[in-house]
């Protein structure tokens, strides 16, 4: 079983190094251990990402058609050998200094960890893809969810199959990551179909435990932050709580 592990407490000032950067191993390898893992250790990757392909891309420039395998070739070409999830959940705790605490299981994958939210908005890239996983379009890519740890981070991309009835999943770990752009030294951490009702109800379930009316401040500080000391504007909170129950409710 592999975990990664990394101490999901934000840090109550400004002085103490952000969640992503206290790591500890609990029965596995630690998230800033990741790129140190031979390729084998990983889940199996698409032929186009062989070692030797990549060189000779890199090499005649022809990068940029790995990077169109990657966007169309996950759930088409690669689709006939990934294995599907049987288990996802997401674990979200209420947002403090611009971290999201959160705890992603993808199977044996465990990631418990604190999203950033100076460069991207973990909590509405999640929203935005609960609603595409309530309705996903045959063969269209979904909404990027990026959680970045300062410096390193993840990336998962999701792709509808042509029947809508799973989604095509791919969790991606970047050494040096800077969302909502992709980083560099990437390497595959989980890559699998997963049901898009499994998706839709993990999703749901998960933002339902902290976009509640008892969360309301930290909502509202999230949605509209503001130097220490100042109150932030009403009603962020309330839009997002609003957001999630009309993605709730599409069946």
């Amino acid at each position: 079983m592999r975990r990664c592990v990394a101490d999901a407490r934000p840090p109550e000032q400004a002085a103490c190094p952000p969640p992503g950067s206290r790591r500890r191993v609990s029965g596995g390898l630690p998230t800033a251990a990741i790129s140190l893992i031979p390729g084998s250790k990983f889940r199996e990757e698409p032929w186009w990402r062989h070692p030797v392909l990549l060189r000779y891309a890199s090499r005649v420039g022809a990068a940029w058609l790995v990077r169109r395998f990657d966007t169309i070739g996950v759930s088409q070409t690669h689709a006939f050998s990934m294995r599907t999830l049987r288990h996802f959940l997401l674990h979200l705790e209420p947002p403090q200094f611009r971290w999201v605490p959160l705890r992603l299981e993808l199977d044996d994958f465990v990631l418990e960890c604190g999203a950033s939210g100076a460069m991207s908005d973990p909590i509405d890239e999640m929203l935005a893809l609960l609603e595409y996983a309530a309705r996903p379009r045959p063969i269209s890519r979904g909404p990027s969810l990026n959680i970045w740890l300062e410096p390193d981070g993840y990336s998962l991309d999701c792709r509808a199959t042509s029947d809508t009835s799973s989604v095509a999943m791919r969790l991606q770990y970047y050494k040096y990551f800077y969302p909502p752009d992709h980083g560099s030294d990437d390497r595959t951490a989980v890559q699998a179909h997963i049901p898009s009702a499994m998706l839709r109800d993990g999703l749901s379930n998960g933002l339902a435990g902290i976009l509640h009316e008892r969360h309301m401040e930290a909502l509202d500080r999230w949605a509209d932050p503001q130097p220490f000391g100042r109150t932030p504007r009403a009603g962020g909170g309330a839009l997002l709580i609003d957001r999630l129950h009309l993605a709730q409710q599409v069946r």
